[in-house]
């Protein structure tokens, strides 16, 4: 039965743009998780670990904030190996290796050409905070009410929420996806 509805679900037809990048990142950083665990102090694994590592900032923007939290957790035990097998010189060249693929994401973050997406996402633009503005302004609500109704805070969770429903709305998942 799964086969047959797999057959008929567009999704298992092709892989989109994010469904391939989705999948390689998980794949490049899972593959980073399993020679760092595997490591047990030998440089090559740690060196192939921390490039894989290094590989997954660049397939996919949420691995930007998983990957350094990962290096960063698997770093913890590093640290308390220096004192027995692991020199000081493995953690340099493994640490040095990942700050490499660090560049072009840092680079790509200050330059705004990371951001250029964000604009087109982002809840709260200049036009928003005008909306809200001449809300409170022109609202015939109590002063405190329309202070609790026409904030920041408050638009950001209610359009979260509507783009929320939205996304697992059937229309969105079946029709115009």
């Amino acid at each position: 039965i799964a086969g047959l509805i797999a057959v008929f679900l567009p999704w298992t037809w092709w892989l989109s743009r994010i469904g391939l990048e989705g999948n390689a990142a998980l794949t490049v950083c899972v593959i980073g998780i399993c020679l760092w665990l595997r490591s047990r102090g030998r440089l090559s694994y740690l060196l192939l670990g921390a490039a894989f590592f290094g590989f997954s900032l660049l397939t996919y923007n949420s691995y930007r904030l998983i990957s350094p939290a990962l290096i960063i957790i698997f770093l913890i035990p590093l640290r308390r190996q220096t004192v027995g097998h692991l020199s000081l010189k493995k953690i340099l060249l493994t640490a040095t290796t990942c700050l490499l693929f660090f560049i072009p994401v840092v680079q790509q973050f200050l330059s705004g050409e990371g951001s250029a997406r964000y604009r087109w996402v982002e809840l709260i633009d200049s036009g928003v905070i005008a909306a809200l503005e001449e809300y409170r302004n022109t609202s015939t609500l109590p002063p405190q009410l329309t202070k609790l109704i026409y904030n920041r805070p408050a638009y950001v969770v209610s359009a979260a929420a509507i783009n929320f429903v939205r996304h697992f709305s059937p229309a969105f998942l079946g029709i115009s996806g």
